[in-house]
């Protein structure tokens, strides 16, 4: 009977009412997470598969084979969203960065890091007047955490946690061990802001900086396809013997998985992490 009239913990309900979960770790969909449903998706399969099946077709002289590496095409959708999430992603880190000048302001005026982050949506919707900007509904969601009397740092890691943003992460730490430290609260998320700001101009400036070889690189693997169809059209008695026996097709096969390891490794390489 006692453990019946017991209180259930707050934290326990809380985890339990949350969406999506299991247990203590719960799984919560990023902000910046792109998924695209319905016709968007279906279009976007459908292109995929036509233009690897024509790739196909003209580079093995095949219809079977086009046939054949089309059904590749429905891995097109996925690699949409992970285009379009990438610059949900930009423009949120952006945005986060102008709710951290809005942050100092209000510390720099005396406030406390509560009200501080309680002042920020409201500041936020000046600066983005829309209110499904994704950054103003992660500070609404922080803002009803601390008025439900969540610690500051715990709003900012949620948020850290769903867009997938090391920087909030990092603006959580601090803020937690400036509290238990003591110190001015105003300039140590003013470096913050700062230290992001740097970060940003560095990645613009490698951006700008490897553009001319990204397009160069796309340049590189159009170039054996185009190659390949032109002396199909020129001198097919030249590219005859690929086509006429499996010796040939085997490599056909051979460049065609070479060129995808180099397209993989130009990737991996134009991935700059700052």
């Amino acid at each position: 009977m006692r453990n019946a009239a017991r209180p259930a913990n707050p934290e326990a309900l809380r985890e339990r009412k949350r969406p999506g979960s299991r247990g203590k770790k719960s799984e919560e969909r990023p902000v910046t997470a792109v998924r695209l449903t319905g016709w968007p998706k279906a279009a976007a399969a459908a292109a995929g598969m036509a233009a690897v099946g024509l790739l196909a077709g003209l580079y093995y002289q095949s219809l079977w084979a086009g046939l054949l590496f089309a059904p590749l095409g429905l891995f097109a959708p996925a690699a949409v969203e992970r285009e379009l999430e990438n610059r949900r992603r930009r423009l949120l880190r952006e945005q986060f960065k102008e709710a951290l000048h809005c942050l100092v302001t209000s510390l720099s005026a005396g406030r406390s890091v509560e009200n501080a982050l309680l002042s920020v949506p409201d500041e936020l919707k000046v600066l983005y007047p829309d209110p499904k900007t994704p950054i103003r509904r992660e500070f609404e969601l922080i803002r009803i955490g601390l008025v439900n009397g969540e610690r500051p740092e715990d709003g900012l890691r949620r948020f850290a946690s769903r867009a997938r943003l090391g920087e909030a992460a990092r603006l959580a730490d601090v803020i937690a061990v400036a509290k238990r430290t003591g110190g001015d609260m105003a300039a140590i998320v003013r470096s913050s802001a700062a230290l992001l700001g740097e970060k940003m101009e560095v990645e613009r400036e490698i951006a700008v900086m490897t553009a001319g070889k990204r397009f160069e690189s796309r340049l590189m693997m159009a170039a054996p396809f185009a190659f390949v169809l032109m002396l199909t059209a020129m001198a097919p008695e030249y590219m005859a013997p690929l086509y006429g026996s499996a010796a040939g097709y085997l490599i056909l096969t051979g460049g065609l998985a070479a060129l995808a390891g180099c397209a993989w490794l130009i990737r991996k390489i134009m991935s700059i992490d700052v």
